[in-house]
């Protein structure tokens, strides 16, 4: 009888090969990936089945694993680190830093001399795997021992969200410059600094973090009484600006626009500041080629209903407003489909 599973249909412990073949170091080695399914994180259990959380074993030589004994001793990829100081990233935007360490005071951490946590889980998504299935093997359902020390991001996206097209190149290299500490992270100086970053972009995240609750419980004024016409002339679109350049550093598109939208969700309730979220992040991707299509949607409503706001609440400076905002409008219609990033 044929055999059924797939990467995207299969259960907790489900264990698949994929024969390496363009690293040439490696070639006819395999790459082992193990499914896993976990309560941690409630993207995953309500993703419908689009994504599935996997741990990756490399094989010693080219002979396929197929016995427990065989998948148990082979060492897994270290798939991302992370410095001490973001064990909490993304930050709790509706919480203070010290009810986040309330929150996580009974989690065991564990970093190493670097002060570096590391990750083992990696994220692949059902529409970036389904062409790929058939060159990859099941092996069979095991009960294998998890890594030591392992930490889990808060959230399900501070995992390795990764193109299939990509998986070979980047396993390998994790392995490389992780588990073979052959990255450049691993001197005393190059992790001094990385931990003296973090704890600098913590700083940062929880001082916005701080403003944000402030403008929520209506303490700051809102961005109609702001600087200028501009989309930028305020605070607020400043913000959204700040924080999606900083999450593009780590994330891809699709993760960056789940993060904002979780940062922000009050502000999606506010019948302006929703406006000018999906203005921002549409303004934000044409500016890098890139437009994914519920942003083109919705930033090209929020124009309009942005547009009604300021005439009910500053018809003098209304025309000035519109004038601005149907620049971004004629970007955002010029934009080019072919261009469109599909794979969100």
């Amino acid at each position: 009888m044929e055999n059924k599973k797939t990467l995207m249909n299969c259960e907790h412990g489900d264990t698949f090969a994929l024969r390496i073949v363009s690293n040439q170091e490696y070639k006819d080695r395999y790459l082992i990936f193990i499914r896993f399914e976990t309560d941690l994180y409630e993207d995953e259990k309500n993703s419908n089945d689009t994504s599935k959380l996997f741990r990756v074993k490399l094989t010693k030589n080219k002979e396929l694993p197929k016995s427990f004994e065989e998948l148990e001793e082979l060492p897994y990829i270290i798939c991302k680190i992370t410095c001490y100081a973001k064990r909490y990233w993304p930050l709790d935007s509706d919480m203070e830093y010290k009810e986040i360490v309330e929150k996580y005071k009974n989690v065991k951490y564990y970093p190493d001399k670097y002060n570096y946590l590391y990750s083992y889980l990696l994220i692949l998504s059902d529409y970036r795997c389904k062409r790929y299935v058939k060159n990859y093997v099941y092996l069979g359902n095991f009960s294998l021992t998890p890594p030591e020390k392992e930490y889990f991001p808060v959230d399900i996206f501070g995992n390795v969200f990764l193109l299939i097209d990509d998986l070979e190149r980047y396993c390998l290299k994790s392995y490389h410059e992780h588990n073979l500490k052959k990255g450049k992270e691993y001197s005393e100086e190059a992790a001094k600094e990385n931990n003296a970053y973090a704890e600098e972009e913590v700083k940062i995240q929880m001082e916005l973090h701080n403003n944000i609750r402030k403008r929520n419980n209506k303490i700051l004024i809102t961005s109609i009484s702001g600087w200028g016409t501009g989309l930028y002339d305020c605070d607020t679109a400043l913000d959204m600006r700040d924080d999606y350049q900083r999450y593009l550093l780590e994330y891809d598109y699709k993760e960056v626009l789940i993060l904002m939208k979780k940062q922000y969700k009050d502000f999606l309730n506010d019948r302006e500041e929703k406006t000018i979220f999906w203005m921002v992040i549409a303004d934000q991707e044409i500016k890098r080629k890139i437009l994914i299509p519920e942003v083109k949607e919705k930033a090209l409503k929020s124009i309009e209903d942005n547009l009604i706001i300021w005439k009910e609440l500053d018809p003098k400076n209304y025309n000035i407003r519109k004038q601005k905002l149907y620049g971004l409008k004629k970007r955002i219609n010029d934009f080019k489909n072919a261009n469109i990033k599909r794979d969100f």
